[in-house]
């Protein structure tokens, strides 16, 4: 770290002593203008305060964009620096498009879309927050670093990498990610190999994976190099290969056929739902499996005895329901059921069986592992995420608060109790948080036991979708975290996939929430059951789908629908997006035929899982069938 401090203060020097110095709000009143008159090399310096951007931000010339801290070394200063979206609609506002371009000590905070996105073959962002915002940062079709960032609250990924080249993301903290920490797809790329480094981070609290690895057909001539890392608290796996063509992004625990070759050496996992996933080029040494809630390390379907050249060794596993399967293919130096003996800040304690008993150099199946010297400080590397006595690791600037895992409540029971948690509140040295409850967004009331108390209750009104929020500030730090409650009718735990030259047709049953005064019920006019809403209601009720879509484009949703005469007989659709509704109006006539079919049209929507949403607000709107396409020429009754 003091190498890496000594190489920041150079680095500042030599910005300030060579380039143009743009002051925001003082020599151009807005950033955009500041960019408009900078050229490659000239610094961008931002006041403190709040810079709201009523247009997206393209910097696409080598300049460095950054807050007071490059001069103080003040993590108030990264705090006070805010940089946010003007409207809840401009997606990825803010691009990294210039080679060399790149922003230090920025506070971003998100809106409902994606925030930051690197386009450039090479660019950086360090020292700067992500705030909410659903992807925080993207490294779409580009590369560069990402390093000693925080990273809270992203709706969706924290870090999503998409057709990307080389990069490097290494000193992180990364909190409460709705979905994964990072995720990665090895969409088609030829060589030359690039090499794709996620170390020294920390992912706590992930609703999916710490990190995800999706598969797509053949080799993307890509190489991962995942090392000391920890991965705590994920619901998913720490670390998870995923297949698409099956799977999506869908947790599954099911591995992958990935063919790119990964290292995955000196982790730490704990109190995950699984540690890790595997696919056949896996190397897996030095790790620390501990505290999980289901499994360490899972080969899934799709690795077998014939394309498995994975293998797991030097690695301790304790206190884990099941370790690893049974068909996993081991070296000779496990450790099991050993207390690896850590502190609570995953630090190795004097007397661990961790300590030296890793190893720095390995060959398996051609695949050759080799670590540096200065990589380790005894006669072996450890096991871990965290060398003895060690000096990699960055200390951390801020402690994490956690408001818990999403929540669901099937009624008539309407009250949930809330039990967040923090985490190295010493680095606060005294000066305590003050905690606030809050509803950010839902259809009804919510009452709150104790608006400032980690622990309550809190009891809702109406059947829907909540976010509640959770801050905690001092005259130093504001900090949150957003915790999702579902109060429904009824769930089911399933999904459906769409795309690939694939239609998809469901039965309007095959929900997996169903909201408000509705039914499921037989109707002999329909397909065997329908969904027939009961009530009229401000909000309405609604049955939701969750679907995968295998393929990005426009599809096409087609649903057979019926209401009654004398009513508007309105049904708004969603898909990802739950403000982006359509309307359609089903036929007066209370029943079904090929004229019932009516269609909405969705644009630009990604690869991903997704809810599909189907609303009425008057009571008598039916329906009972979903047709999915890409084909703007298929009809279902074809």
């Amino acid at each position: 770290m003091k190498i890496g401090m000594i190489v920041f203060i150079f680095f500042s020097y030599f910005v300030f002593a060579q380039a143009t110095i743009i002051n925001v709000p003082e020599t151009k009143p807005v950033l955009s203008e500041a960019i408009e008159v900078a050229a490659d090399g000239d610094t961008i310096l931002i006041a403190p305060g709040v810079h709201t951007q009523m247009e997206m931000i393209k910097v696409n010339k080598a300049v460095l964009i950054a807050s007071n801290f490059i001069l103080s070394k003040n993590q108030k200063d990264i705090e006070m620096t805010i940089i946010n979206a003007g409207t809840d609609e401009m997606a990825e506002w803010f691009e990294l498009a210039a080679e060399n371009s790149s922003v230090i000590g920025i506070r971003f905070v998100g809106n409902e879309e994606h925030t930051l996105h690197i386009t450039a073959p090479y660019a950086s962002v360090s020292n700067c927050q992500f705030i909410g915002g659903k992807d925080q940062l993207s490294i779409t079709g580009g590369g560069g670093y990402v390093g000693h960032c925080y990273f809270e609250n992203g709706g969706d990924d924290a870090i999503d990498c998409d057709e990307s080249t080389s990069w490097t993301i290494e000193y992180n903290l990364i909190v409460n990610a709705h979905q994964d920490g990072i995720e990665v797809r090895l969409h088609d790329k030829e060589e030359p190999l690039t090499t794709h480094i996620f170390r020294y981070n920390e992912v706590v609290g992930s609703g999916e994976s710490g990190i995800q690895l999706i598969d797509y057909e053949g080799n993307s001539y890509r190489e991962f190099l995942i090392h000391n890392n920890l991965f705590i608290n994920c619901q998913g796996s720490g670390v998870s290969c995923m297949y698409q063509e099956k799977d999506n992004t869908t947790e599954v625990y099911r591995g992958s056929l990935m063919e790119e070759k990964a290292f995955v050496f000196n982790n730490t996992f704990s109190k995950c739902n699984y540690g890790l996933t595997i696919s056949p080029g896996l190397l897996i040494l030095n790790n620390i499996f501990m505290n999980l809630s289901t499994q360490g390390i899972e080969r899934g379907i799709y690795v077998d005895d014939s394309n498995d050249k994975s293998l797991v060794d030097y690695c301790l596993f304790y206190n884990n329901p099941i370790n690893f399967d049974a068909d996993i293919r081991l070296g000779k130096n496990i450790i099991v059921d050993k207390n690896p003996l850590l502190t609570d800040n995953f630090e190795l304690q004097t007397a661990s069986p961790c300590i030296n008993a890793g190893t720095e150099n390995y060959n398996w199946a051609g695949i050759i592992f080799k670590r540096s010297p200065s990589d380790y400080v005894g006669s072996k590397p450890d096991l871990g995420a965290k060398e003895f006595n060690g000096s990699k690791w960055a200390i951390r600037q801020l402690p994490v608060i956690d408001a818990g895992k999403d929540l669901m409540i099937l009624s008539p029971v309407n009250q949930v109790n809330l039990k967040a948690s923090l985490a190295d509140i010493s680095i606060l040295q005294g000066n305590a948080l003050k905690l606030q409850w809050e509803k950010v967004s839902g259809p009804g009331e919510v009452v709150f036991g104790d608006v400032s108390s980690a622990v309550t209750t809190a009891k809702f009104s109406q059947q829907g979708m909540y976010v509640l929020l959770l801050k905690g500030s001092n005259e130093d730090h504001i900090l949150s975290d957003k915790i999702r409650v579902m109060f429904v009718k009824d769930f089911k735990e399933q999904s459906a996939s769409v795309g690939k030259g694939k239609g998809l047709y469901l039965e309007a049953e095959d929900y997996k929430y169903l909201v408000g005064p509705i039914e499921v019920m037989p109707y002999q006019g329909g397909g065997g059951k329908v969904i027939a809403v009961q009530a009229d209601q401000e909000f309405g009720a609604y049955s939701e789908y969750n679907i995968s879509t295998q393929t990005a484009g426009t599809y096409h949703i087609w649903i057979r629908v019926a209401g009654q005469k004398g009513k508007e007989n309105e049904i708004y659709v969603a898909l990802n997006n739950l403000k982006d509704e359509k309307k359609i109006i089903g036929p007066a006539d209370n029943e079904f035929s090929v004229a019932s079919w009516q269609q909405v049209t969705f644009e630009n929507v990604p690869e991903g899982s997704y809810p599909l949403r189907i609303r009425a607000t008057e009571s008598g709107v039916m329906w009972d069938r979903i047709f999915i396409t890409m084909d703007e020429n298929q009809h279902p009754a074809d």
